[in-house]
C-alpha cells in the first residue's frame, strides 16, 4: 500500500523524500527543513557491557528481617493477653 494524497502520516522523522542518507522532520501537513543522519544500528558486539551491581548487603538484610520479626513478636506478646481478656468478657455476655 503506497502513500496517496488521502493518506496521514502523524508527525515524525522519515527518510528524507530527496534522497540521501538522512532524514526529514514531517510536521504532519509538510516537510519542514530539519533534517538528521540515519543513526546506525549498534550491534549486540558494540554493546558496552555494565557490570551487575552487587546485592543487598545480606548481613543487613538479615538484622533488618530479624527487626521486623522482633517487632511484630514483641507487639504479639503485648497485645496477646488484652485480646485474651477481650474474648473471655465477649464469651460472657453470650
Amino acid at each position: 500500500m503506497g502513500v496517496t494524497a488521502t493518506t496521514r502520516l502523524p508527525a515524525g522523522w522519515y527518510p528524507d523524500p530527496d534522497g540521501g542518507d538522512q532524514r526529514r522532520w514531517w510536521d504532519g501537513q509538510e516537510w519542514t527543513q530539519y533534517t538528521a543522519e540515519f543513526q546506525r544500528p549498534t550491534s549486540v558486539d558494540e554493546l558496552v557491557l555494565v557490570p551487575e551491581l552487587p546485592e543487598a548487603d545480606e548481613p543487613a538484610r538479615a538484622r533488618t528481617t530479624a527487626v521486623r520479626l522482633g517487632r511484630w513478636l514483641a507487639g504479639a506478646v503485648h497485645f496477646a493477653p488484652a485480646m485474651k481478656k477481650r474474648r473471655r468478657a465477649h464469651r460472657s455476655n453470650d
